[in-house]
C-alpha cells in the first residue's frame, strides 16, 4: 500500500470483483479515511494500578479536548484515536497537549492523515 501511495496518480480499489472506488490518494483518504489518527504514548510505571489510573486520565483528557474522537486501539501505553476532520483545530490540540503532557506522563505523540491501508480496510468493511 505504501508503494501505491507514493508511485500512483490514481488508485482503484476492487472488492469482491467490483470496482468500489477510484481516485487520487488524497481524495480517497478524505472520503473514506475517517479523518486523522492521533497517536499518544504514555509512560508506563510498571505497576498495574498506577498505569490504569494514568491511562484513565489520558482517556478522559482526550475525550474532553476531542469529544468526537474514537479510540481505535490501546496497547502497552500507546493509544490511537481516530479524529474527524470536521471541527478539528490542530493549533488548539498542539497547545493543549503540550501544556499537560508532563502531568499525564505523555512521552510522545503525533497526528497524521490516515493511511491508504486504512482506506482500503474501511472500504472493504463497508461493502
Amino acid at each position: 500500500m505504501e508503494e501505491a501511495d507514493v508511485l500512483c496518480n490514481r488508485i482503484g480499489i476492487v472488492n469482491n470483483g467490483v470496482m468500489t472506488c477510484l481516485g487520487t490518494q488524497n481524495r480517497l483518504k478524505t472520503l473514506y479515511g475517517g479523518g486523522y489518527h492521533l497517536t499518544v504514548n504514555c509512560k508506563m510505571s510498571g505497576k498495574a494500578e498506577i498505569d490504569r489510573k494514568r491511562f484513565e486520565n489520558l482517556t478522559n483528557f482526550i475525550s474532553e479536548i476531542l469529544p468526537f474522537s474514537i479510540k481505535l486501539r490501546m496497547f502497552n501505553g500507546q493509544f490511537v484515536y481516530q479524529v474527524p476532520i470536521e471541527g478539528f483545530k490542530a493549533q488548539e490540540l498542539f497547545v493543549k497537549i503540550e501544556k499537560i503532557k508532563e502531568t499525564l506522563f505523555i512521552s510522545d505523540w503525533g497526528i497524521a492523515q490516515c493511511s491508504l491501508e486504512d482506506v482500503f480496510t474501511r472500504i472493504c468493511e463497508l461493502s
